[in-house]
């Protein structure tokens, strides 16, 4: 028996370096005719100044016109990060290019997402060739009663609308880990990016409920950012409510056009805690209590500003 357009591959190495990424016991397998796959992928282990991957294996079958996928990887510098990801891509009714995420997971800081958990068809990407659109239907990512959507236009290079939106998101889920830095409170808000030919609006918007610092509770986080027809230069507004008062507040603009960034913000505070940032003074100062009352209004460079006013500790 004769198999016409047959394709067999099998490429084993022990070692691959390219573009300083360093690949290691890659095995690839291509059968286009077994009915269980068409495509097997193995590394033991992918080290690149972006990210390590461990323990990766993928599958892809064709089925009716569409490419199914399937891989499961560690990632991260402990190798603690767990993907199991399932994705496809196929051409819809008007020859558009469509590329899908069904129900698939991932763990992030021991916390696992899932994504698009309705396993519906609305977590893609269509892409029209003609008018060099990217058009992403809303990306879901949950975890509990945490969301996180994701949804937007690319056109081309004339405009773009991208959109994140966070409900009941934990702090402590999506930041990363600083030294001497606890950070714990409930994010919900928006962050956008918006571009119309030259005309650029960057902004977030985001609340986090119940900020607390180093096991300390500050109150309601307030973030208001807006770019300035600029992805680096910044109006800012930020407030922090406890208690029925603002006890703190940071108004004013940040510049990282230079190569070395400046700031020129008033911040103001009213009976703002300072037991939170114990933590940070190690052995020289490891009680610190009271509240700091004043304003000043801090310019110059971002990593050793000027400041000028009136600070009152008690």
């Amino acid at each position: 028996m004769i198999l016409l357009n047959l394709f067999k591959l099998n490429i084993k190495s022990p070692r691959v370096e390219a573009y300083k990424t360093v690949i290691e016991e890659l095995n690839v397998q291509i059968d286009n005719k077994n009915p269980l796959f068409n495509t097997q992928l193995s590394i033991d282990n992918v080290t690149s100044k972006y990210y390590n991957i461990s323990k990766l294996q993928l599958v892809n079958i064709t089925l009716n016109d569409t490419l199914y996928f399937r891989t499961e990887f560690d990632g991260g510098i402990d190798k603690t990060e767990k993907y199991n990801l399932a994705f496809y891509h196929t051409f819809n009714k008007e020859n558009k290019s469509v590329f899908g995420l069904q129900k698939s997971d991932f763990t992030f800081k021991n916390n696992k997402w899932v994504i698009n958990p309705k396993n519906n068809l609305e977590n893609k990407v269509v892409y029209d060739n003609k008018t060099k659109t990217y058009n992403f239907s809303p990306f879901l990512v949950a975890s509990n009663n945490e969301e996180i959507e994701f949804y937007g236009t690319l056109k081309d290079t004339i405009s773009k609308d991208l959109n994140f939106k966070f409900k009941n998101v934990k702090l402590a889920s999506i930041t990363p880990e600083i030294d001497s830095l606890k950070l714990k409170g409930i994010i919900n808000g928006t962050l956008n990016y918006n571009q119309l030919n030259d005309q650029v609006k960057p902004t977030a918007d985001l609340m986090v409920s119940n900020f607390n610092v180093n096991n300390s509770h500050q109150g309601d986080l307030k973030v208001a950012i807006e770019g300035k027809n600029s992805v680096k230069n910044y109006n800012v507004d930020i407030s922090l409510k406890r208690e029925g008062g603002i006890n703190f507040s940071a108004k004013g603009d940040l510049d990282f056009t230079p190569a070395k960034p400046t700031l020129d913000i008033i911040v103001d505070f009213e009976e703002f805690k300072l037991d939170a940032f114990s933590p940070l003074g190690e052995d020289v100062f490891n009680n610190i209590r009271g509240f700091a009352y004043g304003s000043v209004n801090l310019t110059g460079l971002l990593n050793n500003p000027t400041m000028s006013g009136e600070l009152y500790l008690d």
